[in-house]
């Protein structure tokens, strides 16, 4: 055999070899693009919820809310803050909480750690107040701070926005400017009204 051949007989190897590895690619490329665009299917479990009286529109949201990793669902009335704990087996309990809110969340209401102590506390908001609902060290009670001014709510948000480490409040305001709830600490909160 000469050199010829023998170089002329690797280059076919390896070309096959590539031709190989590009065929694993594409077919390992093709399967998991087939998983991952499967479609994804809702079914309406709302019977897995126990009724609550007084319920308003937009006065619910669904977070984990012990922090047990389960999505858990807020509804308020009547003075009642009602949370369907999710458990491990897809079912709910629940458990309602008595407080005299200033107003209910008839515009908006989301949540978040605002105290970092673990459980996520709440923004409500209508169409003239904004306050925060913080639960208890451990999650056992809420209470209101209603914050100063007339705030008509279209949507609100919790995020780090000044990045000190605890979740500030934002509140979209149909008729002035917007406004921005820094919490400094614990149980200091500033309302403050962004630029337009």
């Amino acid at each position: 055999m000469n050199l010829l051949a023998f170089m002329m007989g690797n280059v076919v190897i390896l070309k096959i070899k590539r031709m190989l590895k590009w065929l694993t690619f594409l077919a390992f490329s093709l399967l998991s693009f087939s998983l991952y665009s499967q479609q994804v299917n809702f079914h309406n479990s709302t019977g897995k919820l126990k009724p609550v009286s007084g319920f308003t529109i937009y006065s619910d949201c669904a977070v984990d809310m012990n922090g047990d990793h389960l999505d858990d669902v807020v509804r308020t009335g009547n003075e009642v803050i009602y949370i369907d704990f999710q458990q491990l087996d897809g079912t709910f309990t629940q458990r309602y909480f008595n407080i005299v809110a200033h107003s209910l969340p008839s515009w908006s209401i989301c949540a978040g750690d605002i105290d970092n102590n673990g459980f996520n506390d709440l923004l409500f908001a209508d169409s003239a107040s904004v306050s925060f609902v913080k639960a208890s060290d451990n999650g056992s009670f809420y209470t209101e701070t209603v914050m100063p001014g007339n705030i008509f709510s279209q949507r609100s948000t919790m995020a780090d926005i000044d990045n000190n480490g605890w979740l500030d409040g934002f509140v979209c305001n149909d008729n002035d400017l917007s406004a921005l709830i820094e919490t400094m600490e614990l149980e200091t909160c500033r309302l403050t009204r962004t630029s337009s």
